[in-house]
């Protein structure tokens, strides 16, 4: 997906009929049942990830449905847009910034191409695991 905006087209050929959703009333076009993804599909299993060029490619409230944030280095504008602060402007060259809305909202700069330290993936893991039993 290059731009959100190309998805949204596309999406009325894929969500051509109402996603029906206990104890509310269906949706009625392609954007609701897209957006009822993104709100409520990972209760059920159903991620989404979108990819973009630049923040400015995507809507505000779309922004605003993914709490998990990752960006290599923006413009201060586009660092606003995507975390609400400047933690991607100015990075260094292969740094990339991360922020869990869901989590501390405290930025996480890493090099997302290096070895993973095994006591981190450990509590990621663990951060994970106990995400997915609170959702049992």
């Amino acid at each position: 997906m290059q731009r959100f905006g190309n998805l949204r087209g596309d999406l009325k050929s894929i969500f051509n009929r109402p996603i029906p959703v206990r104890g509310a009333a269906p949706a009625q076009s392609s954007a609701d049942n897209w957006r009822l993804i993104l709100e409520d599909g990972s209760r059920v299993g159903i991620h989404a990830m979108v990819v973009s060029d630049s923040p400015s490619g995507l809507e505000r409230p779309t922004i605003a449905l993914f709490s998990l944030r990752l960006a290599f280095r923006l413009m201060e504008t586009d660092s606003l847009a995507l975390f609400g602060t400047k933690d991607a402007q100015g990075l260094k060259e292969g740094l990339a910034v991360l922020i869990d809305r869901g989590e501390s909202e405290q930025p996480h700069e890493f090099r997302p191409y290096t070895n993973i330290d095994a006591v981190w993936l450990d509590e990621q893991l663990t951060t994970i695991k106990k995400r997915q039993g609170a959702l049992v």
